[in-house]
C-alpha cells in the first residue's frame, strides 16, 4: 500500500467529515485520478493500529533485506573467502556467510587456472648464462592453481594478498599468482641455466623441463600454489654481448671457437661428400668406358666375321671362275690339236694323250689347289694381323682416354685442394667471393679439359684411321705380291741381292786363294807323316784360304734352309715359300756382312 494513500486517509477521517467526500489520489503512474467515494457516516478507526503494525513488518523486511544485501556473501564456484575479525581467526569459507565489514577483513581467493608465460634471458638487463658463458632465451609455459584445501588456501590468502590493513576486500587473483610464479621461476632458471653449456641445454630439453619441475613444485607448495604443467618450448642464444663486459668477452671467445670448429667439420663433411660424388663419377665412367671398349670389341668382331665371311665368298667366286676358265682353255686346247694334228692320230695315241692331259690337268688342279690355300693361309694371316691391330689400336685409344679422363680429373681434385687449403685462412667477409672466383675458374678449366680431351679423342681417331688405312695398304701388297709367280719372286730377290753379291765376289775369290800371310813366303814342303803317309795339299789349301770361313758359313743351318729355298725357287715346277725366304734374309743380314768382310776376317 502507498504510504502517502495512508496519510491522506488518516487525516481525513480525523476531521470527521460526514459529507461525502471525493479525493485524488495522485500517482506518478497512472495519469488519470483515481477516485475514492467514502461514506461519511462508516468508522474506521481500526485502520490506524492496522497500518502501524502493517508497516513497522514492512519496515523491518526492508531492513533485514538490506542488511543481508549489504553484509551476506555467498562464494562462486571458482572462489573462497578467508574471514578474519574479532570471533574468526581466518576462517576458510566456501559457501557462504555473513560478513561484517567493520569488524572483519576479507580476502577472496581465486581457484582458478593460470597460465604463466616463461619468458627469460630475452633482455640484456637480466641474462641467463649458460657454463659456457653465453647467453640463454628460455620460452615456454606452466600452468597453476591454487590447491584447494583450507591450509593451501589460507597460505596463498597470508603470503599472495594484496591490500592495505583496515580494507573491506583482499583480493588474491590472476595478476598476484603470476608476480609469484615469476619471482620464483627467475632463481631456477638461472640454476638450470648454469648447469650445462648451451648446446646441451638445446639437445636436452626434456631434461630441463623435469628439472625446473622438481625445484619449482615446492616452492609453489609453501605458497598455496598447485603445479598443473610446466613447458619449455624452445632454448636460444641471445646474439648481444658487451666487449667491456669480462663475462660477455668469455662468451665471444667460447663462441667464435664453436662456430670455427663448426665451419671446420662443415667444410671437411663437405670435402668428403665432393670426393664421394667425384670417385662415384670416376666409377660411373669407368663403367662407361669398358661398356664402350666391349661394344667396339663386339663391333669389330662382327666386321671380322663380315669380311671373312666376303672373302670366302671371293674365294669361292675366284676358284669357280678359274675352274671354268681353265676349262675352257683346255677344251680350246684340245680343238686346237684336234686341228692340227688332224685324223693322222689314231685312236690310241690319242687315249694316251687324254691320259696325259688328263693328268697333267690333275696336276695342275693339284698345284692350283695348294697356290690357293697358300694364297688363302697368308690372306688369313694378314686379315688376322690386321684385326689384331684394329684391336690393340681400338683398345689404346680407349685405354688412353681413361688414362686421360682419370688424371685430368685427379688435377682437377689436386687444384681444388691446394686452391681450399689456401683460402681458409682468407677473411671470411671475402671468402665467399673467393669460392665464387674459385668455382668460375674450376669451370672454365673443366671446360678447357674437356675440349682438350676431344682433340685427343679427334687426333686418336684419326691415328686409328691412319693405321686401318695402312693396314690396308699391307693387305693389298701382301694380295699383290701373292698374285706373283714363284718366278718372279725369284727375280725379285735375285735382282735386291745380286747386285751386292757380285760387287763382293772378287774379295771373296781372292779370299779362297792361299794366304801367303799365314804360312810364310817360303816354299810349301809336303813332308810324310810318323806313319809314313805323305801331307795332303788339298787339306794345306783349304787350311790356307778363305774355303774354310766359306764352308763355316754354310754349314750354317738357317743358311742351307735358305738355299734350299733358293734352289727350290730357280725349278720351275716346286713352290716357293717366299715369306721364309723374305723372313730369312730380313732376320739375318749378318750373312751378306759376313761375305763382304770375309778378306778382312
Amino acid at each position: 500500500m502507498n504510504p502517502q494513500l495512508e496519510l491522506n486517509l488518516i487525516r481525513k477521517f480525523s476531521l470527521k467529515q460526514p459529507q461525502t467526500t471525493y479525493l485524488e489520489v495522485a500517482s506518478t503512474e497512472v495519469q488519470t485520478p483515481y477516485l475514492a467515494q467514502i461514506p461519511a457516516n462508516s468508522n474506521f478507526g481500526w485502520l490506524i493500529p492496522a497500518g502501524i503494525i502493517s508497516g513497522s513488518i514492512i519496515t523491518v523486511v526492508i531492513v533485514t533485506y538490506l542488511m543481508f544485501a549489504k553484509f551476506y556473501r555467498v562464494c562462486n564456484t571458482n572462489e573462497a573467502f578467508v574471514i578474519s575479525g574479532p570471533t574468526r581467526d581466518k576462517q576458510v569459507i566456501t559457501r557462504s556467510t555473513l560478513f561484517f565489514p567493520g569488524f572483519e577483513t576479507i580476502t577472496i581467493v581465486s581457484l582458478n587456472q593460470v597460465t604463466v608465460s616463461v619468458v627469460r634471458g630475452h633482455t640484456v638487463e637480466k641474462p641467463l648464462r649458460t657454463k659456457d658463458f653465453l647467453k640463454a632465451v628460455f620460452n615456454g609455459s606452466l600452468q597453476v592453481r591454487v590447491n584447494p584445501d583450507q591450509d593451501s588456501i589460507r597460505n596463498a590468502a597470508m603470503l599472495l594478498g594484496t591490500g592495505k590493513k583496515g580494507e573491506k576486500e583482499i583480493l588474491v587473483g590472476e595478476e598476484e599468482i603470476k608476480k609469484r610464479v615469476n619471482d620464483i621461476l627467475e632463481g631456477h632458471l638461472r640454476d638450470a641455466a648454469s648447469q650445462a653449456n648451451l648446446g646441451e641445454l638445446q639437445g636436452s630439453v626434456e631434461t630441463v623441463t623435469n628439472h625446473l619441475k622438481s625445484k619449482v613444485e615446492p616452492d609453489l607448495a609453501r605458497y598455496g600454489l598447485q603445479l598443473l604443467n610446466i613447458a619449455i618450448t624452445n632454448i636460444d642464444e641471445l646474439n648481444h654481448y658487451n666487449p667491456d663486459n669480462y663475462l660477455d668477452i668469455q662468451a665471444v671467445v667460447t663462441r667464435e671457437s664453436i662456430v670455427q670448429q663448426n665451419k671446420k667439420e662443415l667444410e671437411k663433411v663437405q670435402e668428403e661428400t665432393k670426393t664421394e660424388i667425384a670417385l662415384l663419377k670416376l666409377q660411373e665412367t669407368q663403367k662407361q668406358l669398358a661398356a664402350e671398349r666391349e661394344l667396339r670389341q663386339k663391333q669389330l668382331e662382327n666386321t671380322l666375321q663380315i669380311e671373312q665371311m666376303t672373302a670366302a665368298n671371293e674365294r669361292q667366286v675366284l676358284e669357280v671362275r678359274e675352274t671354268e676358265r681353265a676349262t675352257q682353255e683346255l677344251i680350246k686346247v684340245r680343238k686346237e690339236q684336234e686341228i692340227q694334228e688332224g685324223m693322222i692320230i689314231s685312236e690310241q695315241e690319242l687315249q694316251e694323250r687324254q691320259i696325259q692331259q688328263k693328268e697333267a690337268l690333275e696336276s695342275a688342279e693339284i698345284a692350283k689347289g695348294i697356290a690357293i690355300n697358300q694364297k688363302n693361309q697368308e690372306l688369313a694371316n694378314a686379315e688376322k694381323h690386321l684385326i689384331e691391330s684394329q684391336k690393340e689400336v681400338a683398345l689404346a685409344a680407349t685405354d688412353k682416354e681413361t688414362a686421360i679422363k682419370t688424371a685430368e680429373e685427379e688435377r682437377q681434385k689436386a687444384i681444388a685442394r691446394i686452391k681450399a687449403e689456401q683460402n681458409k685462412d682468407t677473411a671470411l667477409i671475402a671468402q665467399k667471393g673467393e669460392l665464387e672466383q674459385q668455382k668460375l675458374k674450376a669451370e672454365n678449366e673443366k671446360v678447357m679439359a674437356l675440349q682438350l680431351a676431344e682433340a685427343i679423342k679427334i687426333k686418336a681417331a684419326a691415328e686409328l684411321d691412319k693405321s686401318l688405312k695402312e693396314a690396308e695398304g699391307e693387305k693389298a701388297k701382301i694380295s699383290a705380291q701373292n698374285t706373283l709367280s714363284i718366278k718372279a719372286l725369284t727375280v725379285q730377290l735375285a735382282e735386291e741381292h745380286l747386285e751386292k753379291l757380285i760387287i763382293v765376289l772378287p774379295q771373296i775369290m781372292a779370299a779362297l786363294a792361299p794366304q801367303p800371310g799365314i804360312l810364310g813366303n817360303n816354299p810349301i814342303i809336303l813332308a810324310g807323316t810318323q806313319d809314313g803317309e805323305n801331307g795332303d795339299p788339298t787339306k794345306l789349301l783349304l787350311a790356307t784360304s778363305g774355303l774354310t770361313i766359306l764352308t763355316k758359313i754354310l754349314q750354317n743351318p738357317a743358311v742351307m734352309n735358305w738355299g734350299q729355298q733358293l734352289m727350290k725357287g730357280l725349278d720351275s715346277e716346286a713352290p716357293l715359300d717366299q715369306n721364309g725366304v723374305i723372313k730369312f734374309l730380313q732376320d739375318n743380314p749378318e750373312i751378306l756382312h759376313q761375305l763382304t768382310n770375309s778378306k778382312a776376317e
